[in-house]
């Protein structure tokens, strides 16, 4: 590992005591990405801090299994594992193992929102309460949380209770509110309804339903959409479903071509029955294996992401532009935001030019980098791309970084000469290394939302220069349409 040159942005988080925990922090780091989820979150109500040396006595207490920060929005995750007891009474071994995994894990996360709430302040990453949490919650009037219990222990008990419980996950019936689940007149043994109409909405899963969701939405902004429509459909009607999956499912099927986005059905009828094992056929539909296969270049993005993020939480950066994370964050948090389907364009766009510029240096010294400019509608930001090639012509590799992270900050000036409605622009340079193999990877953002004559006459002067340089040429523009579920292009 480097060397450590900026310790104060080092970030030791906990990996997960239980096997529970640790898939979910699995699951977590691939759709949230590392920088923000964290896992066995602590405050600090068992702690004790002496007046006259400062010293702090006891222990933090455990805050949440999962916490992720995004924007303006919360995810308060419980993990319980719980073995479901089989009794003669089937109702009674299901109010024990209701109380025991999703009523406990639900009063945790009540708990845990109030207390960040109350006390944004007072959240640690570690037990000892040494390590503050990194960077500011969203303000509580701006704040929007979800809440998702993940129940371990019941799937065997449910398959051998109901033949067609294929994978053991729980049923849903909103009709069920409250106590209804534990009232022997009323409860439905694997059937989970409202658990609190009088407070916020919890999502419930299990092991095989999470890894479902958070295998297909598996980025950010796709997974915390799914779970707002989901929350007010299922508020909004009577719901009966066997299964997590035939729900989203559905969502994921249907469109809504006025806003371009997925939805659930807008119903007129207060009763919504789906039907059983359509993810099943979801799974082999032709559409959808297309729309798998075209994603894998999309991961590229999400290691992209990954890539920038730890040399920041490792205190091993090259250069720091802001001594914390809280102030580095912002930057990465808009490259997350893309979706799924638009990080498989920007993905594909970057790997052609970075191949079109191997290509261009074959047999020669090429001094001038690659660029290609792409505008997401997904999140109105404006992308520069830059490869560069590192030979013998520069003095030394640190001559050659800076030259290269000086370039990519002048082009993106005089990208927003080109797109003059741009508020937001990202470079990101790539090293294509003729000496050592391998490469660096470098980025640049600029906000130009009070963007002025003084910049506008700064950018023309660089936009010269780079001219005279040989550095910027002809640009051509295209418009490429993307679809989610890709065309069938052998019919």
């Amino acid at each position: 590992m480097s060397d450590v040159s900026f310790p104060q942005t080092v970030l030791n988080k906990s990996e997960g005591v239980n096997r529970s925990e640790q898939f979910l922090n699995k699951l977590a780091d691939k759709t949230f990405l590392s920088l923000w989820s964290y896992p066995s979150l602590y405050n600090d109500k068992g702690v004790t801090v002496c007046k006259q040396t400062g010293a702090k006595k006891g222990e933090g207490k455990e805050l949440c299994d999962l916490l992720v920060i995004f924007d303006n929005t919360i995810l308060i995750f419980s993990v319980k594992e719980y073995q479901f007891q089989q009794d003669k009474d089937i109702a009674q071994s299901w109010i024990r193992w209701y109380r025991g995994a999703i009523a406990g894990a639900a009063k945790q996360i009540y708990g845990a929102e109030r207390w960040l709430e109350k006390f944004p302040q007072r959240i640690y990453l570690d037990k000892a309460t040494k390590t503050p949490f990194p960077y500011p919650l969203p303000s509580q009037g701006n704040a929007i949380v979800h809440r998702i219990v993940v129940a371990f222990g019941a799937s065997e008990a449910h398959k051998q209770y109901c033949c067609d419980a294929t994978d053991g996950n729980l049923a849903i019936n909103t009709a069920i509110k409250g106590d209804m689940h534990v009232t022997k007149d009323s409860l439905m043994p694997f059937v989970i309804g409202d658990i609190d109409e009088s407070k916020g909405f919890i999502h419930i899963f299990n092991e095989d339903s999470l890894d479902a969701i958070m295998s297909t939405l598996n980025t950010t902004p796709d997974f915390i959409k799914y779970l707002s429509d989901k929350e007010k459909f299922l508020r909004g009607n009577n719901v009966v479903a066997k299964d997590e999956k035939d729900i989203l499912s559905y969502y994921l099927l249907s469109y809504d071509e006025r806003i371009n986005e997925h939805c659930f059905p807008n119903v007129r009828h207060n009763k919504v029955v789906f039907d059983n094992d359509i993810w099943d056929e979801f799974c082999k539909r032709p559409e959808r294996i297309r729309q798998l296969e075209a994603n894998e270049i999309s991961y590229f993005w999400d290691g992209l992401i990954e890539a920038f993020i730890k040399p920041v939480t490792t205190g091993t950066a090259y250069q720091m532009s802001h001594p914390t994370i809280a102030e580095q964050e912002f930057p990465f948090r808009i490259m997350v935001k893309e979706n799924r389907t638009m990080r498989r364009t920007l993905s594909k766009n970057l790997i052609g030019l970075i191949e079109h510029h191997k290509k261009f240096c074959e047999g020669h010294t090429i001094l001038r980098p690659s660029t290609r400019m792409m505008y997401s509608p997904n999140t109105g930001v404006c992308y520069l791309f830059q490869v560069l090639q590192c030979n013998d012509f520069y003095e030394t590799y640190e001559i050659y970084r800076e030259r290269k992270q000086m370039v990519l900050n002048g082009y993106l000036h005089v990208a927003k000469l080109k797109l003059p409605d741009a508020q937001q622009l990202i470079g990101i340079g790539i090293e294509i290394n003729a000496i050592r193999g391998g490469g660096s990877e470098d980025f640049a953002y600029l906000d130009a939302s009070q963007w002025n004559d003084a910049d506008i006459e700064y950018a023309t002067k660089l936009e010269k220069c780079l001219i005279d340089m040989g550095f910027i040429g002809e640009r051509n523009a295209r418009v490429e349409s993307v679809f989610e579920y890709p065309l069938d292009t052998l019919h």
